[in-house]
């Protein structure tokens, strides 16, 4: 018997388009203002590369969060919600932004008549022929085509963190359908040693061969890599449990940051109630030892 596995309903009720719509025009002015202060008066490049990518990220998640509350379970409406959420965040962070070159710049600007979006559209367009603001030592202001690639190059960044983190989180967590509330996810229920074939795991497990599970060396706590076993489990009426098994490697860059590589081997792979809660009690039974024949060369 070749396991089921766990998909989105694709159901989207009312509440959560109502929840996506409150979060993108509450969140998305107050994210929107504080990026477009914060990229106006710091003038380190590098810095406001990094603002962008977190505005965009954390309007991805507001958005997904608010539509998630809602029991949305449909990733397309999700990154669309976001898609709308941060336009309506990124326009109010150009109107505050150009409010304060304004104010840097002592620029006349029509205040009232900036809400305006044509008369804004204008503004933004003869800030383009004029230039916004200078790189390095520099005195001539970046303009023209030069300064259209750069908001080009910020909006791709801003809609693309968006998306891509509203794409991952909307799909993070199993939904039941049952009694309509989302899955408790426990991480790291289990690990396996890496020295395991991860095909052959995966294969059996796509088998409903539990068995594997106690019959495979458990990773010891330094080991790197690992196999590691998650479970999902309803917490309310048990009827939709999920495991997923991953190939799990840990790595340091140049600079000595910690870089996690996690691969899906069995994703979301489905579980009565009770094989799940075998699954997360079995950690802390001591698997067998890896003989020396065992070992890779």
């Amino acid at each position: 018997m070749r396991a089921e596995h766990y998909q989105h309903s694709g159901k989207v009720g009312l509440m959560g388009l109502v929840a996506g719509t409150a979060a993108a025009f509450v969140a998305g002015p107050i994210l929107g203002t504080v990026y477009a202060v914060a990229i106006a008066f710091i003038p380190i490049i590098y810095v406001n590369i990094i603002l962008t990518a977190l505005f965009g990220a954390a309007m991805g998640f507001v958005i997904t969060k608010a539509m998630k509350l809602g029991k949305v379970r449909n990733t397309g409406v999700v990154m669309a919600g976001a898609f709308l959420g941060t336009c309506v965040a990124h326009y109010v962070g150009w109107m505050v932004w150009v409010v304060c070159l304004a104010f840097q710049s002592d620029m006349d600007v029509p205040w009232l008549e900036i809400l305006f979006p044509v008369t804004f559209l204008m503004i933004v367009v003869e800030i383009g022929r004029e230039g916004a603001w200078t790189i390095g030592s520099s005195s001539t202001p970046v303009s023209g085509v030069l300064l259209l690639i750069v908001w080009i190059l910020e909006a791709l960044i801003v809609f693309g963190a968006s998306l891509a983190v509203a794409f991952f989180t909307a799909d993070s967590e199993p939904f039941c359908e049952g009694c309509e509330s989302w899955c408790e996810p426990k991480d790291d229920a289990l690990r396996l040693s890496g020295h395991l074939i991860g095909d052959a795991l995966a294969e059996r497990l796509h088998g409903m061969d539990l068995a594997v599970l106690t019959e495979s060396p458990r990773a010891h706590p330094m080991a790197n890599p690992w196999f590691q076993v998650d479970v999902a489990r309803c917490p309310s009426c048990g009827e939709t449990n999920t495991l997923t098994l991953s190939h799990v490697a840990v790595s340091h860059d140049r600079k000595g940051n910690r870089k996690v590589d996690k691969t899906p081997l069995v994703k979301r792979m489905l579980l009565t109630a009770e094989q799940a809660a075998w699954v997360v009690q079995i950690k802390d039974t001591p698997g067998p030892a890896f003989k020396p024949a065992e070992l890779p060369d």
